[in-house]
């Protein structure tokens, strides 16, 4: 297993954790050890990332979807 981190930038240059919601609990947090879906909200920002870490083992898929409005 690894750790999923959610990241956004206001600038393509500087990154920092953002707060992601599982839907299956609702319980806010900016990492992860768990699979699931998870809801980012990303108003104001310029770009979303999720990173892996190193010792990420396994399959990962990540999917988006923007809702606007």
């Amino acid at each position: 297993g690894g750790t999923v981190t959610f990241e956004g930038t206001l600038n393509d240059s500087d990154w920092d954790s953002v707060q992601a919601e599982p839907l299956a609990t609702g319980t806010l947090a900016a990492t992860t050890t768990s699979s699931g879906l998870f809801r980012v909200d990303a108003s104001g920002l310029l770009k979303v990332r999720v990173r892996f870490s190193t010792d990420t083992s396994g399959t990962v898929s990540v999917m988006t979807t923007w809702v606007i409005g």
